[in-house]
């Protein structure tokens, strides 16, 4: 399993998550070796520069240490909230955009409808309009959408307050009866 740092885990860019089932990570090959995979980093005249086993072998270079702590902060807060409360959180607010979207004249939705199948984005396509019409008429009210191909996308949080998703269905609207 492999994640970023930013969008879903809060925390700053530049960094990833990585964990793999012991059995399989003896399978991966060191590409980018580097100093601080040695258990001895600050030996620069080893004889034997062969990467060494387990996962420290993965790290080749000098850490973020700013962005390790900004990470540590941000998944100790996604803890103490609960990561099953997050879950359904989340899926509360695409489920509320969902229903709300799919009801609006020319709104196909591309994200899956079933709770189940969905994660944290709600992307869709509005017939007769281009995506980047629509997210530069939500950008002019605050909100953030983004053109994915010829959808829109939106990726409410857990803390996104039910206010915001009733403005962007409002405004998606708007721009809807306009168009």
């Amino acid at each position: 399993m492999i994640a970023g740092s930013h969008k879903w885990l809060l925390g700053p860019e530049g960094l990833a998550l990585f964990w793999s089932r012991p059995e399989a990570r003896e399978q991966l090959e060191v590409f980018d070796p580097g100093w601080r995979m040695y258990a001895d980093p600050f030996n620069f005249e080893r004889a034997d520069w062969t990467p060494p086993d387990g996962a420290r072998r993965f790290e080749p270079g000098t850490l973020n240490s700013a962005g390790i702590h900004g990470l540590n902060a941000a998944i100790g807060a996604l803890l103490e909230q609960g990561p099953e409360s997050i879950g359904e959180a989340v899926l509360d607010r695409t489920g509320w955009l969902i229903d709300r979207l799919a009801a609006l004249p020319r709104v196909e939705m591309v994200t899956p409808i079933a709770r189940a199948r969905r994660a944290g984005i709600v992307s869709f396509r509005v017939a007769g309009m281009m995506p980047e019409k629509l997210v530069a008429a939500l950008t002019l009210h605050d909100i953030h959408a983004a053109v994915r191909g010829p959808m829109v996308r939106l990726s409410p949080h857990f803390y996104t307050p039910m206010e915001q998703l009733e403005e962007a269905g409002r405004r998606i609207e708007s721009v809807l009866d306009g168009a």
